[in-house]
């Protein structure tokens, strides 16, 4: 084991006790301040009594001074390194910081994001009133942000961002964005105004601004009712204006109905088969749908519809076309061909029509009732089939001798009977052109002349 001096250990004391002052002086440095300066008390009333002994006096004496002048150190040290923080931060932002003082107006201080902003040297800025970075028109604007800005700050309220316009020094206007709030520097009162350049989002609202306004356009002035759905609840979400003028409501009430208000009741089973379908991707197209009004009369649509997400939200999409007429249309078709299917099924003459080639493509009932074949058997067969070999030609030439100016031809020829036996028919014949003028069809009606033709071959022998 070392032994130690008397001399080396009282040093070593003096070391100790010099150290614990200087710790003690730093830590009661530090409380006083901060008490005096909450409490706003004198430092020497508080913490230096009258009644002490002098050599403790002098003792407390030198640790608070050796406290206080550590303290002062650290607190120097600290601010240094907070400055040099600050400094790095202020001369690295990407967004342009500007100093202005509080009371004046004038700018102090301009980082290199500033000058890239303003496209002005760092020192054609400082100096200079806060308004002049504004265009002209707006510089009154600018003063009044300005002083609203200091008032919030003074008030402890949060900064707000603030939207305005700087001017270039080209002559350019860029929008910005500004936060701002007062600080103290050295005892002045400044204030910092961070200004963001806001072009790039300001050019993407106008664009989607832009795009909105083109859909709503389309959207609201398309022939065809649009109509969203939510694909859970099965709510209606939006609607353009041609679905509200088609149902009989306006927008509001459209968005608190559903889709089984808006189908007759008998109707949704199928309806929604149809929804679910389209919603899943297995159709698109729901024909002849019927859609009830908002006064109870019913319209009937086609409705093509896909699935959408907006806000993360699913719903069905479907275009409704009114149908109405071309179903009443359709329905006057149908019965049309009734009639004229009735008026030519019931007619004694024979009905038929052909291709040039003499493919037969209709016939009637007495025209298959005369040759003793169905309807299947007869279609599809060449009329030629029907005709003695050594008559075919002389026919078929005949007929297609036809053209769009000749109007109805009417000829004779021999046929070949059921039973084998040669009879005699005359045909009417008219030929169906295309826009050419060329002959696509041949649409006939003939009769059996057999007795006639006997009836004039006696009165030739006689």
């Amino acid at each position: 084991m070392f032994e130690h001096s008397p001399h080396r250990i009282a040093q070593n004391r003096a070391i100790v006790f010099l150290g614990v002052a200087l710790a003690l002086g730093c830590w009661l440095a530090d409380g006083m301040v901060h008490f005096c300066a909450f409490e706003r008390v004198n430092f020497v009333e508080t913490f230096i009594p009258s009644n002490i002994p002098e050599l403790l006096m002098r003792l407390i004496t030198v640790c608070i001074i050796v406290g206080f002048s550590v303290y002062a150190q650290l607190v120097m040290n600290r601010l240094s390194k907070s400055n040099t923080r600050y400094r790095a931060l202020f001369e690295n932002s990407p967004d342009a910081i500007f100093l202005a003082d509080a009371e004046s107006g004038v700018i102090t201080d301009a980082n290199p994001a500033a000058s890239r902003l303003l496209l002005r040297p760092r020192d054609e800025i400082v100096g200079v009133h806060q308004s002049t970075l504004h265009p002209p028109a707006k510089r009154d604007d600018s003063t009044q942000v300005f002083l609203a800005q200091i008032e919030g700050s003074r008030q402890e309220k949060r900064p707000r961002p603030v939207p305005h316009v700087v001017l270039r020094s080209d002559g350019t206007e860029v929008p910005v964005e500004i936060t701002a709030q007062v600080t103290d520097l050295e005892g002045q009162l400044m204030l910092q105004g961070i200004f963001r350049d806001i072009t790039e989002r300001k050019d993407a609202e106008e664009a989607l601004n832009e795009s909105e306004q083109r859909f709503r356009a389309i959207f609201d002035n398309i022939a065809d009712g649009i109509l969203l759905a939510d694909a859970q609840s099965r709510q209606l979400h939006l609607g353009n204006a041609r679905i509200c003028q088609m149902l009989g409501y306006d927008q509001d009430e459209l968005e608190n109905l559903g889709v089984a208000d808006i189908h007759p009741e008998q109707a949704m089973p199928h309806v929604i088969e149809e929804f679910e379908k389209q919603l899943s991707g297995e159709s698109s197209l729901a024909q002849d749908l019927p859609v009830k009004r908002k006064n109870g009369s019913v319209f009937y649509a086609d409705i093509n519809a896909f699935p959408i997400t907006l806000d993360k939200r699913s719903y069905l999409a479907g275009v409704f076309r009114d149908v109405s007429e071309r179903r009443k249309a359709d329905e006057a078709l149908h019965q049309s061909e009734q009639r004229y299917r009735s008026v030519v099924e019931d007619s004694p003459l024979l009905l038929c029509t052909f291709l040039p080639d003499g493919q037969i493509t209709f016939v009637n009932r007495a025209y298959c009732t005369y040759f003793g074949k169905t309807l299947e058997e007869l279609v599809g067969q060449n009329f030629k089939s029907l005709i003695p070999e050594e008559d075919r030609q002389a026919v078929l030439d005949s007929i297609l001798s036809l053209t769009v100016d000749s109007g109805l031809m009417t000829h004779e020829h021999k046929v070949v009977a059921p039973d084998g036996q040669i009879r005699w028919q005359r045909w009417t014949n008219r030929a169906l052109c295309d826009e050419y003028g060329h002959a696509v069809s041949f649409q006939s009606f003939g009769e059996d002349i057999t007795e006639h033709k006997k009836t004039e071959r006696a009165l030739r022998e006689s």
